[in-house]
């Protein structure tokens, strides 16, 4: 098989596996669109059972996985939802926007936009003001490197990031070896909010 054709198979490989998986699922309806950091997410916190979240989302994921188990909302093909469960609790909730391989996202976010904090972060808003709105958060918000905090909660850290950026890590990842990947015109916007356990 040709060199060219050889590398064009891997790179799309990489790039499905890289992709969320494309799940049917509406976006959540949830009872509380409030972001509070380090605590929930739209009413999800860690340690919540499924029966919990469906009570606070109201609208079923797609759900993969046993030991871990991902569960996603949507809507096709940028804004996105997920909570991942251990031994059945919440150890991850997160939104953001699904990427496509050497494009830029609209990110227009019509739905997730609505879910902020007290102070006005979310998806969107300007990277410039997460340090006056965050007190004591660290990092760049680069996907690397996402602006966090953490704190020590029942003998484990909680870690709330925020990244910025629609491009994944890589650079020119998953296009072809010809042509670099466009500007990214959300590198200083909000794109991705998270709470989790840590690690």
């Amino acid at each position: 098989m040709p060199a060219r054709i050889t590398s064009l198979i891997f790179s799309a490989a990489l790039v499905l596996a890289a992709t969320p998986p494309a799940a049917s699922a509406a976006l959540p309806r949830p009872k509380t669109t409030r972001i509070v950091p380090l605590v929930s997410l739209a009413g999800i916190r860690l340690g919540m059972t499924p029966g919990q979240v469906a009570g606070q989302w109201r609208v079923a994921g797609v759900c993969s996985g046993s030991s871990e188990r991902v569960c996603s909302w949507n809507s096709v093909p940028y804004e996105s939802a997920s909570v991942r469960y251990r031994a059945g609790k919440v150890v991850s909730v997160g939104i953001g926007g699904q990427q496509e391989a050497c494009k830029i996202n609209p990110f227009a976010f019509t739905t997730l936009r609505t879910w902020r904090t007290a102070n006005g972060l979310g998806l969107l808003a300007a990277s410039s003001t997460v340090r006056a709105k965050l007190p004591g958060v660290s990092g760049n918000g680069s996907e690397a490197n996402p602006f966090q905090l953490r704190r020590r909660s029942g003998g484990r850290t909680v870690r709330f990031t925020l990244s910025t950026g629609a491009l994944s890590a890589g650079g020119s990842f998953g296009c072809p070896p010809a042509g670099p990947p466009p500007p990214d015109p959300f590198r200083t916007r909000l794109t991705g909010i998270k709470l989790a356990y840590f690690p």
